[in-house]
């Protein structure tokens, strides 16, 4: 009994020690639950103020962007009135941004060639990076007609390209694809039957030399952003004369192609669009236009020697149908360019290796592939160019060809658009042929030289651009690849009023070699002739043939003339080059300069123009801040 009671105080006291145990622990967990609570309660205080300084931070980007981009609109060559400045909402200004990155990059001096900085032991390479845009292998119906959205097929960047020339270039690939996206790639069905192979090889083969001029035209796409400020070339010098503005040159050659679908059992082939794109800081179109050739060729090369290799199966064995045309998607053009892709990317790694400099004039360029075109003879270029002290002209003669055959029985126009430039007008060039278009464009945007027209011209655009520039009142030169009928209608969709605009020139590019051009109301005739009044230049345009061997002749001399017109009686030559008075605080004296000017011309009959005029263009006032070194802030 007495082991009892012993035993029952021990397990009392057992019990009482495990209640305290108890109770211990739970104070314990009390305590890990409050602080797990105060726990939660900072970490949510501390997420808040974090999201509260990331929401702040952001709104003060945002604020100083748009004060930015605010001021930079008012440095733009627009001269917008401030009752407009003060109505520009926050969307207007997203949409601006594109074209302001387009137009001058905060404004800089775009006359500036002094390039003092210690330059890098290397040469810009001659293109930055080539593409093959085009449709893929996705999945069609039974329609004649489609039209997908094209995407990148290839990609390839020069041999010495650095991480942040590669990041450069992804904002001008999405660019590249706005542009390409905005125009879906039509898509027309091939009848299936026995003369497949002949339909095929019928746009695959018969390509003359006509085609591929009207299929081989360029873009001026915005440079990447301050690249050449920590990095200075050794061939810069020879990049500003022919591209002052540092742009970047996009060359496109369209061909026609194949792809393959299978549907229900069956191949079917539909005709396609495809372009070889290369993206550049030397727009020399007779160097760009031979190097996309020259890659359409190794192209259309495999894919020719490849289906002989398929019809010598063909004849050795009895193929079923379906066999023998899986050999056509084996050739189609997502499938060649990925078994043509070696021999694409050696020919393009040897091309970037090549330099262009003015200690190093001529470029002799030889490329042999492992392509047979023939028995014992290979695909092989000779790529030769020399670079000459009229580059600049040079680089315009095959522009100025077609300008002037254009214009050649229209010289009245031809001045008039030419005026319109002088005076930093709205122009809006518009055609079908894409070649033609950007031709012309690119044509009238250099001719000013010596000036550098500074207002945006963009030479391939969209209806959605005009409407901004419109919309901020702001001249400029753009190319649209539409009909003028169809550009009407567009413009009238955006606003109804700007088709009564008295600032916007339109000049219709039809297919016949001519040009019509749509002013309200028209222009002074007669100031236009007085402007242009040297009979030289209706010797020159006048009764202008292409074939004829004074053509080039003929080119050269319209350019030479122009340039020395401008720099006779567009006042290069009228200023001093140094006056301490025209400058104040580093600013332009601008009613000293005004009264010069007006005093030293009395005698030139011009002299309403240019005062009127000229004088208070951009291209001339920067022009003026660059001559007397004052500041462009």
């Amino acid at each position: 009994m007495q082991d009892l009671k012993y035993e029952n105080e021990e397990l009392k006291q057992q019990l009482k020690q495990l209640q305290i145990t108890y109770n211990s622990l739970r104070q314990e967990l009390e305590v890990y639950r409050v602080n797990i609570q105060q726990y939660d309660k900072e970490k949510q205080q501390l997420m808040e103020e974090k999201n509260k300084l990331e929401k702040q931070s952001n709104q003060e980007k945002h604020n100083d962007f748009e004060k930015k981009i605010k001021s930079i609109i008012e440095r733009l060559p627009c001269q917008i009135q401030m009752k407009s400045l003060r109505q520009i909402s926050n969307s207007t200004i997203q949409k601006a941004k594109g074209v302001i990155k387009d137009i001058a990059q905060e404004y800089k001096n775009a006359y500036k060639q002094d390039y003092h900085k210690i330059q890098s032991g290397n040469y810009q390479s001659l293109f930055e990076s080539f593409y093959i845009i085009g449709v893929k292998n996705e999945k069609l119906d039974q329609n004649k007609v489609d039209k997908l959205k094209p995407k990148f097929l290839y990609k390839q960047y020069k041999n010495d390209i650095n991480a942040e020339e590669r990041n450069n270039l992804k904002s001008v690939e999405s660019d590249i694809k706005e542009i390409f996206e905005s125009n879906f790639l039509q898509v027309e069905k091939l009848d299936n039957d026995q003369r497949i192979k002949e339909k095929i090889f019928e746009f695959l083969c018969q390509i003359n030399e006509q085609d591929l001029m009207n299929n081989f035209f360029f873009m001026n796409l915005r440079g990447a952003e301050n690249v050449f400020d920590n990095f200075v070339p050794k061939n810069m010098k020879l990049i500003t004369e022919v591209n002052n503005q540092k742009q970047l040159f996009m060359f496109v050659l369209g061909v026609d192609d194949f792809m393959t679908s299978f549907i229900e059992g069956r191949f079917k082939f539909w005709k396609i669009k495809k372009y070889y794109c290369i993206l550049t800081y030397f727009p020399i179109f007779e160097i760009f236009e031979k190097v996309l050739q020259f890659v359409g060729n190794i192209i259309q090369t495999k894919r020719i020697n490849l289906y002989n290799q398929f019809q010598q199966q063909e004849n050795q064995y009895r193929l079923e149908i379906q066999f023998k045309q899986k050999i056509y998607q084996d050739i189609d053009s997502l499938n060649i360019i990925h078994t043509a892709k070696e021999q694409i990317s050696s020919y393009l790694s040897e091309l970037s290796k090549q330099q262009l400099n003015y200690d190093q004039t001529k470029l002799d360029f030889h490329f042999q592939s492992n392509l047979l075109i023939k028995k014992d003879e290979k695909l092989q270029q000779n790529l030769t160019y020399i670079v000459t002290n009229e580059i600049r002209i040079t680089n315009m003669l095959k522009a100025t060809h077609l300008v002037m055959q254009i214009f050649c029985n229209q010289q009245l126009g031809f001045f008039n658009i030419l005026a319109e430039v002088l005076k930093e007008g709205q122009i809006i060039f518009c055609g079908q042929n894409k070649s033609i278009l950007v031709q012309v464009c690119y044509f009238f945007h250099q001719i000013i030289y010596p000036f550098i027209y500074i207002e945006p011209a963009v030479y391939y655009t969209s209806i959605d651009v005009v409407d901004q520039l419109l919309k901020q009142e702001m001249s400029f030169i753009v190319g649209i690849n539409n009909s003028y009928n169809q550009l009407i209608q567009d413009l009238k969709g955006k606003n109804q009023e700007y088709l009564q605009y008295n600032t916007i020139t339109i000049v219709e590019l039809c297919n016949n070699m001519t040009a019509n051009i749509h002013q309200l109301p028209p222009r002074d005739t007669q100031q236009i002739k007085q402007l242009f009044s040297d009979n030289r230049f209706q010797e020159i345009l006048q009764n202008y043939t292409p074939a004829s061997k004074l053509s080039t002749e003929k080119c050269q001399n319209l350019l030479s003339i122009i340039k020395s017109k401008i720099e006779k009686d567009c006042l290069l030559n009228i200023l001093p080059d140094q006056n301490q008075n025209f400058v104040f605080n580093n600013q332009l004296n601008t009613e000293l300069i005004k009264k010069f000017m007006n005093d030293n011309l009395s005698g030139n009959n011009n002299r309403a123009f240019i005062m009127q005029y000229i004088f208070y263009c951009i291209y001339f006032q920067t022009y003026l801040k660059d001559k007397y070194k004052c500041s462009f802030d």
